[in-house]
């Protein structure tokens, strides 16, 4: 079980283990009323699928054709990660394919997309609906030339984790800026 504090190393992770064999995936959120008994549901959760084996135990488990699996938990978000082989454990139904695309919905303000990119490489780009929402957001600033609201809105897209998906979303924005900077008549600096 891996409790992740920040959203890159929760990125960082999932690319890693999808990419050795991690196959399938479950993706479960904490309900609100249950967020202070946290600890005790990652538990019962570690325990039903077995996350905390050792690598000698995983590798017998390998071999024998039984199914390894990986618990990560981010804030309310939990997912389970789950090797190919028999199962053992019950509701083996929810777990889902990696199919190349993998939906993280992080909060109701950003979710973010797992895909493999032309190279075949796992990287991340902010969900098309969502970047449509903040690229409409900075527009209103520059309309109403509200630099608060602005530069709030920099730091909050700044402080994505940077892979090449969203790298080219970064740089999609900053061609619109220069473009609203021109029509709002705005000298605002942009960070990334």
């Amino acid at each position: 079980m891996k409790i992740y504090e920040t959203l890159t190393e929760l990125c960082q992770a999932l690319p890693k283990y999808i990419g050795n064999g991690y196959k399938y995936y479950r993706i479960t959120r904490i309900p609100p009323e249950k967020v202070s008994k946290t600890a005790q549901i990652l538990k019962r959760l570690s325990n039903t699928y077995q996350t905390e084996l050792t690598q000698g135990k995983r590798q017998y488990r390998r071999k024998k054709g039984l199914s390894n699996y990986s618990l990560f938990c981010y804030r309310d978000l939990v997912i389970i990660l789950k090797t190919p082989g028999t199962e053992e454990t019950e509701n083996e139904t929810d777990f889902k394919t990696f199919n190349g695309s993998l939906s993280l919905v992080i909060s109701k303000y950003l979710t973010l997309i797992l895909y493999r990119d032309e190279r075949g490489v796992l990287t991340y780009r902010i969900e098309r609906e969502t970047f449509n929402r903040m690229r409409s957001m900075f527009e209103q600033s520059f309309k109403s030339k509200n630099g608060k609201k602005f530069h709030t809105l920099v730091k909050m897209f700044d402080n994505l984790p940077y892979y090449k998906g969203i790298g080219h979303q970064k740089k999609q924005l900053i061609r619109d800026f220069k473009e609203w900077q021109k029509e709002h008549k705005t000298k605002w600096k942009l960070t990334f």
